[in-house]
């Protein structure tokens, strides 16, 4: 009997646990790691608690920022609208460039305090494991146009589009 390789599935956790790592270094710390070049954000005190990392590089820092308030507010409004799936997300393989917005520090009223987005997709980092999320079309929309203003022109226009979950 054929077995599948677990490649797919370590290399997913482990894209999962860097970033829910970084998360947890920039969360404790309260510093993102600023891109070269990067023009400066809005201030954190005046800002959310919420930390976004851009997970698009290999061998290199992924930029980091924290999110508005009025940012922060929206996608914590589309992520309440969302029903989590009570069965676990889908791997994804893992490419080269931009391939998610990692999100901690989100408020308490949701069930999860942290989440994957992409740009098809949002996952809701929970006590029982990774679950995908349904309802939340603006999510990613929200991230990127953040990222504008946080990131070098270059690597904002590594970020795609995207399409709504």
């Amino acid at each position: 009997m054929a077995r599948t390789s677990p490649r797919p599935r370590l290399r997913h956790l482990l894209m999962a646990g860097g970033a829910v790592a970084a998360l947890t270094c920039v969360t404790a710390c309260g510093k993102g790691t600023p891109s070269a070049g990067s023009p400066p954000g809005p201030s954190a005190a005046a800002g959310s608690a919420v930390t976004v990392v851009a997970d698009m590089f290999s061998g290199k820092p992924n930029p980091s920022w924290k999110l508005s308030q009025t940012e922060a507010d929206r996608l914590t409004a589309c992520l309440r609208a969302g029903t989590v799936a009570d069965t676990p997300a889908e791997d994804r393989d893992g490419d080269l460039g931009f391939r998610t917005f990692a999100v901690a520090g989100l408020p308490d009223a949701l069930t999860y305090t942290a989440a994957t987005i992409a740009p098809d997709s949002v996952t809701a980092n929970t006590a029982d494991g990774m679950r995908a999320v349904t309802g939340c079309a603006d999510g990613y929309s929200v991230l990127r146009a953040s990222a504008e203003s946080h990131l070098s022109a270059a690597e904002f226009q590594a970020i795609p589009k995207g399409t709504a979950p």
